[in-house]
Formats: structure tokens, C-alpha cells, sequence
């Protein structure tokens, strides 16, 4: 015959097996009881637990966001002032608007020209140097790679060559944490030549600049991005 258990011993039985059931329904603990009335406890995983995403906390959506307005900042409109030291499209002052790899400029400036005039180009004899002054208006559409590096196709209208179109090698770079644009424009004036003998008043039998013309115009310059 088993002796009755004493009261203390009852009490801990009981609160042992309630709180085994209790840890066993919630997945969360398991509990061991033995024979000697002892307990272990042990951490577990929930049974549904699934792992955590950065969407669930919200991360997804703010990374998202800085990119679009990244990205937003590269292809909105931009507005720019230009100071122009240039050998083909003169020494002046501009603007120019970009839009991404598009962009649209125009400027206007003093432009030193120098001809070449020979009466007689069978000789040996060099032909006389003529410096001489204009004004010229330059307008250009842009197209530029992701590098800043493209092209321009362009109109001119020059005071002493009249009308003519251009067509240039566009470049973008960064100096002393200033932006330029540097350009190599090859310019044709369709009245160029004759406008220049008009000019000096010779005739046809004088050649400017052989045997390209005075119309044929081209050089190379910078100008500094405001």
C-alpha cells in the first residue's frame, strides 16, 4: 500500500502537469516532467512562424522611393547659362536647356575671322592674310550619351558669312568642380565666299581660302556651364 503523498508534494504535481499542458498547447516551450518531480525548459520555434521580409517592414517602399527620385533628378529640366570662348562660334554668352540626353542651346558672340586671299593660286607666292570682324548667333540641338559625349546639329547666321548650318562633336566635363562643354563644330556658309570678296571688294578671280572657301568654317572651343 502506497503512503498518501504528503500536502507540498501534491501542490507542485499539480502546478507541474497544468503547466505542462498549458506550454505544450502554445508551441512555444516544451516541458519534461520526470519521475523526481523536476522540469526543463527549452525554447522553441512557433510552429507557423514565417521569416520576416524587409516589405513587411516597410523598407521595400522607402529603397523604392529614393531610386524613382534618384532617377527623377537625372531626367528633369534643366536650365544652364553658358560663357562661350570658342574659335568657331565666337567669344560670347548663351543658355542652354537639357532634358536627359536631349538638349537645346543657343548663343551669341564676337567672332574674329581670318581668310586667306590669293589672285593666283599656280604660284609660289603666299596669299595676303585678312583678319576680320563679325557678330554670329548659334543655335543647336543636342543629343548625348550617358557619358556626355554626342552630337549637335545646328543653325549659324554670321554677319559677314550670312547663313550657314553646323554640325559638331559634343563633349560634357568637370573642372576645377565646375561643369564645361567642349565642342569641335564644322560649319558650311553657303554665300561665305562671295560674301567676303564683296566684302573686300575683289573680284571672282581672287580665291579665299583654297580650295575649301571662305563658306567652309570649323574650330574648336569650351564653354563654361553656369
Amino acid at each position: 500500500m502506497r503512503p498518501p503523498l504528503r500536502a507540498p508534494q501534491r501542490v507542485f504535481k499539480q502546478l507541474a502537469a497544468s503547466l505542462s499542458a498549458t506550454l505544450v498547447l502554445t508551441g512555444s516551450v516544451r516541458v519534461w516532467a520526470g519521475d523526481t518531480g523536476g522540469t526543463a525548459l527549452e525554447p522553441q520555434p512557433a510552429a507557423n512562424a514565417e521569416p520576416i521580409e524587409l516589405s513587411d517592414a516597410g523598407l521595400r517602399g522607402v529603397t523604392q522611393g529614393r531610386v524613382t527620385a534618384a532617377e527623377s533628378d537625372t531626367e528633369r529640366v534643366r536650365l544652364d547659362g553658358l560663357v562661350l570662348l570658342h574659335l568657331a562660334d565666337g567669344i560670347g554668352a548663351g543658355g542652354q536647356l537639357r532634358f536627359g540626353a536631349f538638349g537645346l542651346r543657343a548663343s551669341a558672340g564676337y567672332q574674329p575671322l581670318l581668310f586667306v586671299v590669293d589672285r593666283r593660286v599656280d604660284d609660289q607666292d603666299v596669299g595676303d592674310l585678312e583678319f576680320m570682324s563679325s557678330g554670329q548667333l548659334n543655335l543647336d540641338v543636342l543629343l548625348l550619351s550617358q557619358a556626355e559625349m554626342g552630337a549637335s546639329l545646328g543653325y549659324r547666321y554670321n554677319t559677314l558669312l550670312g547663313h550657314g548650318a553646323a554640325l559638331a562633336f559634343q563633349s560634357m566635363f568637370e573642372l576645377w568642380r565646375q561643369d564645361f562643354s567642349f565642342s569641335i563644330p564644322l560649319m558650311y556658309y553657303p554665300e561665305g565666299t562671295n560674301q567676303v570678296l564683296d566684302e573686300l571688294g575683289l573680284s571672282s578671280q581672287y580665291k579665299i581660302n583654297f580650295p575649301f572657301g571662305g563658306g567652309i568654317q570649323y574650330g574648336i572651343g569650351v564653354a563654361w556651364v553656369l
